[in-house]
Protein backbone atom coordinates (compact mmCIF):
# COMPACT_ATOMS: atom_id res chain seq x y z
CA UNK A 1 0.00 0.00 0.00
CA UNK A 2 2.39 2.68 -1.17
CA UNK A 3 -0.54 5.08 -1.32
CA UNK A 4 -1.23 5.03 2.43
CA UNK A 5 -0.30 7.81 4.88
CA UNK A 6 -0.03 7.45 8.64
CA UNK A 7 -0.07 10.06 11.35
CA UNK A 8 -2.25 12.63 9.62
CA UNK A 9 0.50 13.94 7.38
CA UNK A 10 -1.77 14.58 4.42
CA UNK A 11 -3.62 17.68 3.36
CA UNK A 12 -7.42 17.19 3.30
CA UNK A 13 -7.36 18.13 -0.39
CA UNK A 14 -6.47 14.95 -2.22
CA UNK A 15 -6.68 12.65 0.81
CA UNK A 16 -9.32 10.11 1.87
CA UNK A 17 -9.66 8.92 5.47
CA UNK A 18 -10.69 5.33 6.16
CA UNK A 19 -11.50 4.34 9.74
CA UNK A 20 -10.98 0.69 10.65
CA UNK A 21 -13.20 -1.40 12.90
CA UNK A 22 -10.68 -1.07 15.75
CA UNK A 23 -10.62 2.74 15.50
CA UNK A 24 -7.43 3.14 13.48
CA UNK A 25 -7.36 5.73 10.72
CA UNK A 26 -5.68 5.22 7.36
CA UNK A 27 -5.25 8.05 4.88
CA UNK A 28 -4.86 7.53 1.13
CA UNK A 29 -4.05 9.85 -1.72
CA UNK A 30 -6.68 10.04 -4.46
CA UNK A 31 -7.35 8.69 -6.96
CA UNK A 32 -7.97 5.36 -5.25
CA UNK A 33 -10.68 2.74 -5.67
CA UNK A 34 -12.44 0.70 -3.01
CA UNK A 35 -10.88 -2.46 -4.48
CA UNK A 36 -7.36 -1.05 -4.05
CA UNK A 37 -7.95 -1.03 -0.30
CA UNK A 38 -10.14 -4.09 0.20
CA UNK A 39 -7.75 -6.40 -1.67
CA UNK A 40 -5.44 -5.93 1.32
CA UNK A 41 -8.29 -6.72 3.76
CA UNK A 42 -10.15 -9.88 2.63
CA UNK A 43 -13.65 -10.18 4.07
CA UNK A 44 -13.98 -6.41 4.56
CA UNK A 45 -15.93 -3.69 2.77
CA UNK A 46 -15.77 0.09 2.55
CA UNK A 47 -18.85 2.01 3.71
CA UNK A 48 -19.69 5.70 3.47
CA UNK A 49 -19.74 7.26 6.90
CA UNK A 50 -23.50 7.91 6.63
CA UNK A 51 -24.39 4.50 5.11
CA UNK A 52 -23.04 2.07 7.71
CA UNK A 53 -26.17 -0.10 7.65
CA UNK A 54 -26.40 -0.29 3.85
CA UNK A 55 -24.41 -2.21 1.28
CA UNK A 56 -20.67 -1.62 1.02
CA UNK A 57 -19.37 0.38 -1.91
CA UNK A 58 -18.46 -1.50 -5.09
CA UNK A 59 -14.79 -2.41 -5.63
CA UNK A 60 -14.88 -0.20 -8.74
CA UNK A 61 -16.07 2.93 -6.90
CA UNK A 62 -13.61 5.81 -6.54
CA UNK A 63 -13.23 7.27 -3.06
CA UNK A 64 -13.59 11.04 -2.90
CA UNK A 65 -11.01 13.38 -1.38
CA UNK A 66 -12.01 14.99 1.89
CA UNK A 67 -14.52 12.23 2.68
CA UNK A 68 -14.48 9.75 5.55
CA UNK A 69 -15.18 6.07 5.04
CA UNK A 70 -15.26 2.95 7.20
CA UNK A 71 -13.47 -0.36 6.59
CA UNK A 72 -15.63 -2.99 8.28
CA UNK A 73 -15.88 -6.79 8.24
CA UNK A 74 -18.60 -8.17 5.97
CA UNK A 75 -21.22 -10.52 7.39
CA UNK A 76 -21.12 -13.96 5.82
Amino acid sequence: MGNCLFGGLGDADGVVQVTTSNGGIMEFYVPITVGSITKEFPGHGIFRSHDLFWKPLSNHDDLLAGQNYYLLPLNS
